[in-house]
């Protein structure tokens, strides 16, 4: 080896060179060499003709060799060096020969604050390894930094070194001449070192360290004389902001060998420090540059373009190079996807749809053994995807395996591909960290320095000003004007004329710390409230930091939480994500730093602090994400319990799917494996393409077995059912595919075996629709109490073809919505069921008029929506999907409002698809309960139906019109209505409807001012068979036409019809407006009933006729039978396929 070979960085700074078309050549100018690439690139040097090893490998203005031979440096976009720009991103690479475990890199600011700590480092290379660190400048301030690495694990390597971001105004730098113009960090043992240091404000020099790279061989000098191991002296500017300053390289004392790197620390009274790296070399004098190889032949491809050829491909093409490289890597978001790539192109098939993603490519020399720079960066977007048939994966039930591992048989899948499973051991997150929440509620005035889980602790200045307080502060301009609420914690920034002053110092930090948490159990959040009323100080600012377990980390949020005044207003902030954290010893810290302007006007204040967390996983992973089968007799144990996560893509959108959703890593199950191996290997499979129906399918059929597998248990759409089966609630409408899973255990390991499949139910029934057979059965009702029941005179053939239809009224003076408003349902084929929240009214009148057919014409659905306080809308999911298009929906409702809030008793219920029905109110005062029946007219029925929406607002007169959309037959035409109304009030939330004609419904309210209701209709036409008549009209309700007007007892109305043939033939359905005022329900409610074939009974009860009086909108709908036929005489032919109408002849 040519021993006086030795680093570029030295000689050039020594004899002013520098680099020039590849020559180094003498110049008078300071150098700053551009790195060399190290040993990752397997660069050999030629020094005398003689190989170098990594210690000795050329080193640039920036490298740092540790103790061991490892390298340090940095680079931004490919280009080297240590002065970059702010807002660079600088890529810190360190390069290391040696077994390590962890490295993990520190970055400090030129104050000796950690601005990052401890942060993993990507591993990028091998033979020497390479790890390396990408940091962002933006954001920080033009500035000297200290970069630090080591290996976490072991501690068998460190380097260090330092970066500047454009041309700092502080720092430390290092010459070999006393004019300070050969700038060096390389200096021969028992060298004068002339050096130059720079601070923010004006300070002396207190003492300089010279140490090794562990920091466990210290030389101090200090400037008071306390401590002199070494020679050193300050040559000029001494309590100015730049001082230059003298010290003797003692290596030997500080036992740093030749060639070895250490760090020099130099300190000022004020507290600003800074640390440079210095490398013994004691050589230099006599040294001769090396000669750097050829650069790398491999170049950076060009005209890198992406392209997404579909949801789940990206295209990738760029300017081919086969002269200077051999193959190709593909990056994607910095991550290798691809190596060995020998053309222009690639595609890229595992991106998911409606994701962005950003591509860069490396060519690779063989010969040169080496990467090029890498490409442009080209990025792409792929398009949405909408897959056909929803993917999903869930759990089976099956919770054992034996042998080989295969995840497969314990999960459901539809429509996913390429199946990968994860197995783990032990526990995942447990219960989370019970929420710690200092609101200082109950400390009384002037409590310090301990606020609960928070203490007031001495700041810089010595001074301790924390303190509780309810009101404002004692000192005007400053503190909250209020608490957030009482009390809350501040500092009182006074020493005088104010009762708990204790005085603080202009730009002392004040610290106010929390208790000790325990970061290794939980990931930790926080929250808290402040007010920085702080007038005239806007150089006061607020921080938050957090114990690492060894040193504070300064302002973890990346800033400063505020600077300055905010005018006396309470900011929430947060959640501060402390997730990085993981000591044992944990606290946080607040920090104010206080203002140079009227230091009394500094009481920062500070409310509900809030620590939560949750617990951290113990899992260890045993199986990695992989695809069936997996050998696993060596990884796991007979008889212990796993975890098991599953995943899978789907096929059309690229999307993986997870247990529980699109995030990573899922929901898992525990399983038990067994070494177990089965001898007779069991299988089930369910043949496809079968269909069912009625009431009793045997499942034993449907499937087929081999092997010894017995002990079935069987589910349909993820519920268990029992063989027979009961199908007649599916394929109602039309044929209906369901899953079928059948589950069996294989008695040789007790392996539990589920297959699923798709299966057809078809219980479509033949309609033959005759509506004139259809019945009513009415009545009315007053109960007293929460509650009343009615038994059904003839039970109901089949509650699924019945409907009801309830009508409401109550007291004379009833003023409560929670008395007045009642619910009715078919509870079952035997009872009616009416419900009121309130019990202490007079009675609650209701009328019901129960709707039954026979002949599959129509199909009903009921269930209940609650509305708790606060909430305008909720649905409910229908236990069968059906056609949206030709169904309704009828509603009543309650509502637990003590007072008379009509408007809130005002529901709408409309349906938003074919399996969801929807109530909406507009006041969400308190709770209201719906009762909803969906009727659904059967295809084949004869009915058609029209719905649709209009709003009756302030803009509108007292009628508003609204066209159906078609023309009907009103004849045969029955309307319903339900409403939600915006404004409180009799007339206000009355709304009279009426179908004017054969194309019109017109709605009429008495009230024209500036009130809303939003009315959701329907318009039922029955078909043209004779076997249905609607007769209608309009009454003028007042004084003269009620014959009990103006007392307080029944109010009667008799509406003479055109006679009905039997009472259980019609049914009646009115609407009407009112011009009451006041709140008393009782005005604007009515029921009704055919009290006679030839007459409509309408009835209320109210104080007085002029305020019930208005317009009844009536309707009467009959069932009128078939007496001209002779059932004995009628042949029918087979269903048609496309209507399910059965023709009668």
């Amino acid at each position: 080896m040519n021993n006086n070979c030795h680093s570029f960085d030295r000689v050039a700074d020594k004899e002013g060179m520098k680099m020039k078309d590849g020559i180094w050549k003498r110049s008078g100018m300071k150098v700053v060499t551009r790195l060399v690439l190290m040993a990752v690139l397997s660069v050999v040097m030629v020094c005398g003709g003689a190989g170098w090893s990594l210690a000795d490998v050329c080193v640039g203005t920036g490298d740092y060799v540790g103790a061991s031979g490892d390298t340090f440096r940095t680079s931004v976009g490919g280009t080297p060096g240590t002065v970059f720009s702010v807002g660079d991103t600088v890529r810190i690479e360190f390069i290391t020969s040696t077994t390590i475990q962890t490295p993990v890199i520190t970055i400090k600011d030129s104050a000796d604050n950690k601005l990052l700590d401890k942060a993993g480092m990507q591993q990028s290379g091998s033979n020497p390894t390479t790890y390396y660190y990408d940091w962002n400048t933006g954001g920080q301030s033009v500035d000297f930094y200290q970069i630090e690495i080591k290996d976490d694990g072991n501690g068998n390597a460190k380097v260090g070194g330092h970066l500047e971001l454009g041309s700092p105004n502080v720092g430390v730098w290092f010459y070999s001449d006393s004019a300070r113009s050969n700038q060096t960090d390389t200096f021969g043992d028992g060298d004068t070192v002339y050096a130059t240091m720079k601070i923010a404000s004006s300070d002396t020099l207190k003492k300089i360290d010279l140490a090794d790279f562990w920091d466990t061989n210290k030389l101090t000098w200090k400037s008071d004389g306390s401590q002199t191991d070494f020679s050193a002296g300050v040559d000029s500017g001494n309590g100015t902001t730049t001082i230059n300053f003298h010290f003797t390289a003692d290596f030997s004392g500080a036992s740093l060998s030749n060639g070895d790197w250490g760090f020099i620390k130099s300190e000022v009274n004020g507290g600003d420090r800074f640390q440079r790296a210095i490398k013994r070399d004691d050589g230099y004098s006599n040294a001769a540059p090396c000669v750097e190889t050829p650069p790398c032949s491999a170049t950076a491809p060009s005209n890198l373009n992406a392209a997404a050829s579909g949801p789940t491909q990206v295209n990738l093409t760029w300017t081919y190079d086969g002269t200077n490289n051999d193959y190709y890597t593909i990056y994607r978001g910095g991550t290798q996807i691809a190596t060995n790539v020998t053309t222009g192109s690639y595609t890229d098939n595992t991106v998911s749809a409606n994701t962005s993603y950003s591509y860069t490519v490396r060519g690779h020399s063989n010969s040169g053994g080496c990467d090029s720079a890498d490409s442009n960066t080209a990025s792409v977007t792929t398009p949405s995807c909408t897959e056909s048939t929803p993917s999903s994966i869930s759990f089976n039930g099956v919770t054992t395996a034996s042998g080989d591992f295969s995840g497969a048989g314990m999960v459901s899948t539809v429509d996913l591909t390429n199946l990968e499973f994860r197995v783990t051991e032990g526990s995942g997150s447990g219960s989370p960290f019970p929420t710690q929440t200092d609101d200082f509620a109950g400390l009384s005035n002037g409590t310090r320095p301990n606020f609960g889980n928070w203490t007031g602790v001495n700041g810089s200045d010595g001074t301790n000003g924390w303190v509780a307080l309810s009101g404002s502060t004692g000192s005007s301009s400053t503190g909250p004007g209020n608490g957030n609420p009482d009390p809350y914690v501040y500092l009182e920034s006074s020493a005088t004329n104010v009762t708990y002053g204790v005085g603080v110092t202009a730009g002392s930090s004040q610290y106010l710390e929390s208790n000790v948490l325990d970061a290794s159990q939980y990931a930790f959040s926080f929250t808290f409230d402040w007010d920085m009323n702080v007038a005239d100080n806007n150089d006061a600012s607020l921080h938050v930091d957090a114990w690492n377990g060894s040193s504070w980390d300064l302002d973890i949020t990346g800033s400063a939480i505020n600077t300055g005044n905010n005018n006396d207003t309470w900011v929430t902030e947060g959640p501060i994500d402390l997730s990085a954290y993981t000591n044992s010893d944990f606290k946080l810290r607040i920090r104010y730093i206080v203002g140079s302007g009227t230091i009394y006007r500094n009481d920062i204040a500070v409310d509900n602090l809030i620590i939560s967390g949750t617990a951290r996983s113990t899992e260890v992973e045993r199986l990695a994400w992989n695809p069936d089968p997996q050998e696993v007799s060596a990884i796991l144990t007979s008889g212990n319990s796993y975890n098991l996560y599953a995943r899978g893509t789907d096929p059309e959108c690229g999307t993986i799917y997870y247990v529980g959703g699109t995030t990573t890593p899922g929901n898992s199950q525990s399983f038990t494996w067994s070494s177990c191996t089965d001898g007779t290997p069991s299988t089930i499979s369910i043949t496809n393409g079968q269909t069912v129906s009625g009431a009793n399918v045997d499942l034993t059929t449907l499937f087929s077995t081999t092997g010894n597998v017995g002990s079935f248990t069987y589910k349909l759409n993820g519920s268990a059912v029992a063989s027979p089966w009961d199908s007649s609630s599916y394929g109602i409408f039309a044929p209906e595919t369901v899953t079928l899973e059948v589950t069996g255990t294989d008695p040789d390991c007790g392996t539990v075996i589920v297959q699923s499949n798709t299966i057809t139910v078809d219980n479509t029934a033949p309609i033959i629709p005759d509506w004139g057979a259809c019945q009513v059965t009415s009545g009315r009702v007053a109960y007293a109490n929460g509650q009343s029941s009615v038994t059904v005179p003839v039970s109901i053939a089949d509650t699924s073809q019945a409907f009801l239809l309830v009508d409401i009224a109550g007291g004379a003076t009833e003023t409560n919505t929670a008395n007045h408003m009642s619910t009715g349902y078919i509870q079952d084929a035997g009872t009616l069921r009416f419900d009121r929240v309130g019990t202490t009214g007079p009675n609650a009148w209701v009328s019901y008029q129960l709707v039954e057919c026979f002949n599959n014409e129509l199909y009903v659905q009921r269930g209940q929506i609650n509305l708790p306080g606060g909430t305008a809308s909720a649905t409910a999911t229908l236990a069968q999907t059906i056609d949206a298009t030709k169904s309704l929906v009828l509603v009543s409702s309650r509502s637990d409002n003590a007072d008379a809030s009509q408007d809130m008793a005002r529901v709408m219920g409309e349906l938003t698809d074919g399996s969801t029905v929807k109530a909406t109110r507009v006041n969400t005062t308190g709770t209201t309960t719906t009762r909803y029946e969906v009727v659904t007219f059967r295809n084949g029925s004869g009915v058609n139906l029209y719905k649709g929406t209009f709003t009756f607002d302030s803009t509108s007169s007292a009628s508003l019109t609204q066209a159906i959309g078609a023309t009907v037959d009103p004849v045969r035409s029955w309307l319903y209505g339900s409403w939600s109304a915006a404004n409180d009030g009799l007339s206000q939330t009355t709304v009279g409807l009426e179908l004017t004609n054969a194309t019109t419904i017109t709605a009429h309210r008495d009230a024209t001012g500036a009130y809303q209701n939003t009315i959701r209709y329907a318009v039922v036409e029955f078909p043209n068979d004779g076997k249905t008549r609607v007769q209608r009209g309009n009454f003028l309700v007042d004084a003269t036409t009620d014959p009990n007007a103006g007392d307080d007892n029944e109010g009667i109305v008799n509406i003479s019809i055109t006679p009905v043939s039997a009472l259980n033939k019609a049914f009646s359905d009115t609407y009407n407006t009112t011009n009451g005022t006041g709140t008393a329900f009782a005005r604007n409610s009515w029921i009704q009933r055919l009290s006679a074939v030839g007459n409509l009974q309408l009835s209320n009860w109210r104080t007085n006729g002029a305020q019930s009086r208005g317009n009844q909108y009536w309707q009467v709908i009959e069932f009128v039978p078939c007496t001209d036929l002779d059932p004995a005489t009628l042949t029918t032919t087979n269903p048609s396929p496309a209507t399910g109408i059965v023709t009668i002849q």
